[in-house]
């Protein structure tokens, strides 16, 4: 992944998850990381360039900002699952986006918005 961009400071990665009403626990489920490594890594203790580190950036910031295309190309595990099932015709194109799209809520988070 060329996700480096998107990396922030474990500070603003921590700060940022908490103004989204993002737990480290949401964090570790979304991720499949453990949530004693969620909480070493928010904390400054640890690898900012490693894998687990970066997944945590790109969770936090696809909750932020939605799932943009550039970020899915860049996923290579999420392309290579994909290439591995999809024979490249339309009809199994719309039927694995439908199976897919009944996944939603993967990253949903229970943020309420303020009220006005």
């Amino acid at each position: 992944m060329k996700n480096s961009e998107l990396l922030l400071t474990p500070m603003q990665l921590s700060s940022m998850a908490k103004s989204l009403g993002i737990t480290q626990e949401d964090i570790s489920n979304g991720t499949g990381i453990s949530q004693s490594q969620v909480s070493r890594l928010l904390s400054g203790h640890g690898k900012r360039q490693s894998k687990a580190y970066i997944e945590i950036c790109n969770y936090v910031n696809s909750c932020r900002n939605g799932i943009s295309p550039e970020l899915v190309r860049q996923n290579d595990e999420l392309i290579n699952a994909l290439a591995s099932v999809w024979d490249g015709s339309a009809r199994q194109s719309a039927a694995i986006a439908n199976i897919i799209q009944s996944l939603g809520g993967i990253c949903t988070i229970s943020n309420p918005k303020p009220s006005k």
